[in-house]
């Protein structure tokens, strides 16, 4: 039985996607970091990380929105996204996080669109 003040926790597996193997992060209670605001393309976190999605509040015309696994833009890509004009906040979650072996790039078009990205390193 659990104790009240006991914190909760899991056994994790999360899916590498550069070796395609499932890794066990064994006993692990997180809270999702955030990139805070940004308007243009950056650098969100270097070094293996946990990618859980993002939030974007669009600008005027559709854009899209790529998140990257690396350091620029020539990393491999864990997510394409069309940020629809239409839709004021639009975005993407992940229910099981995304490894990240190199870091977090989001690829932001400007044009009006703030992104903010939350992920966990580990």
């Amino acid at each position: 039985m659990q104790k009240i003040n006991e914190p909760l926790a899991r056994f994790c597996y999360f899916k590498n996607l550069q070796t395609n193997v499932w890794e066990p992060l064994n006993f692990i209670v997180w809270q999702k970091l955030s990139s805070g605001k940004k308007i243009a393309s950056a650098l969100i976190y270097s070094g293996k990380c946990l990618y859980f999605g993002f939030v974007c509040v669009t600008g005027a015309a559709n854009r899209i929105i790529t998140i990257y696994d690396g350091i620029s833009a020539v990393g491999t890509e864990i997510e394409y996204f069309v940020a629809d004009a239409n839709k004021p906040t639009d975005g993407h979650s992940h229910a099981d996080p995304v490894i990240c072996q190199k870091g977090i790039y989001a690829a932001i078009p400007g044009g009006g669109e703030t992104v903010v990205v939350y992920y966990y390193p580990i």
